[in-house]
């Protein structure tokens, strides 16, 4: 991730830690949710406040791992997203004009609907996607993620992420499909 600061990084760990911490905690007071799936979680036999606190924690944590897994040293390609899209450039530009539509926090995702379709969406409530769909890569929106090296231009941030964006994790999906 060169395109955050040492410190910026360290920052996005200690906080994904301290997920995990809480997550862990709430796994230790209802064993019932002790290492299930994410899909097994929204079915537990805990009272729906506890569901919902959980799926929370988890999909907070599932998508700062993604986050730190959506990126490589230099871009690489992906012949299936170069299928869909017709270029790299062209579905690069695309995510950048969905995050520049809006101004809202969140995540950005890259994912595969239940039919398999490529698509992509910034949101700041992830439950549903990641009970209906398979997600690929992830770019953290949220402020904290690019203030301390970009200031308030998350043009700037996202610019540098997507320079790195490791679209080869979509063809692994694809090819094991």
């Amino acid at each position: 991730m060169n395109f955050l600061s040492r410190e910026n990084v360290l920052r996005h760990k200690e906080y994904l830690k301290e997920l995990k911490l809480k997550y862990s905690v709430l796994e230790k007071s209802y064993p019932e949710l002790s290492g299930l799936s994410f899909r097994e979680i929204a079915k537990a036999r805990v009272s729906l406040d506890k569901r919902l606190e959980c799926l929370e924690l988890k999909s907070k944590i599932i998508l700062h791992e993604l986050y730190f897994d959506s990126f490589c040293e230099s871009f690489r390609p992906s012949p299936y997203v170069k299928e869909l899209f017709g270029s790299e450039a062209t579905f690069l530009y695309e995510i950048e004009r969905e995050v520049s539509k809006s101004e809202e926090y969140g995540f950005l995702v890259v994912f595969s609907d239940r039919k398999n379709k490529l698509k992509f969406e910034l949101l700041d409530d992830y439950t549903e996607l990641l009970l209906n769909s398979t997600p690929h890569l992830a770019i953290d929106l949220y402020e904290h993620a690019y203030f301390l090296d970009y200031g308030f231009s998350r043009k700037k941030y996202v610019k540098a992420a997507l320079a790195q964006l490791n679209l080869n994790k979509i063809n692994d999906f694809y090819k094991s499909y």
